[in-house]
């Protein structure tokens, strides 16, 4: 359960996406294709805070390595806080991302866009029922903390993913 250096970050070759995470990326860019055009620069928001979480853990120093990075949440009125706490709280962690969990989320409710207390509702108990009822009992996660307050969120993590629609 740690997260280790294969290189890529001292290489001259760029890193790659996880075959799991790049397939995680494009379902969410499909699914808000296809929700219209207003969606469009929340995606790119999505997928820009999601890279450079994941060139952050990659290009760590060797010294840096960690057992356990955890990760908040700000904002959980789309599909891409549950894609991708699901991928990262796996009950059997292992390859590059073991270690790595999501451990709470600050749902913010975007106030120019008028579904997403209703939507922030869902996903929230999504992420509150991820991996908690799973055959093998061993396989429990504990569940996502709900904070209050941005200051709370920051104090229980190491680093942040924004998913809220809003993204300001």
């Amino acid at each position: 359960m740690r997260l280790q250096c294969h290189g890529k970050c001292c290489s001259d070759q760029p890193a790659e996406f996880p075959a799991e995470l790049r397939l995680i990326i494009l379902q969410q860019a499909i699914y808000l294709f296809f929700r219209g055009p207003e969606f469009s620069m929340s995606l790119w928001q999505t997928v820009f805070h999601a890279s450079i979480l994941t060139i952050a853990i990659f290009s760590s120093p060797q010294s840096g390595i960690a057992d356990d990075f955890r990760i908040g949440i700000l904002g959980i009125d789309n599909y891409g806080s549950v894609a991708y706490t699901e991928f990262l709280n796996r009950p059997r962690d292992e390859g590059d991302f073991a270690g790595v969990q999501v451990v709470a989320a600050w749902p913010v409710v975007s106030p120019d866009y008028p579904d997403s207390e209703k939507l922030q509702e869902q996903w929230k108990q999504q992420l509150l029922n991820l991996h908690q009822n799973p055959k093998d009992p061993l396989d429990t996660v504990p569940p996502i903390e709900i904070v209050n307050s941005l200051d709370e969120l920051l104090a229980k993590c190491d680093g942040v993913m924004i998913f809220s629609l809003d993204g300001r």
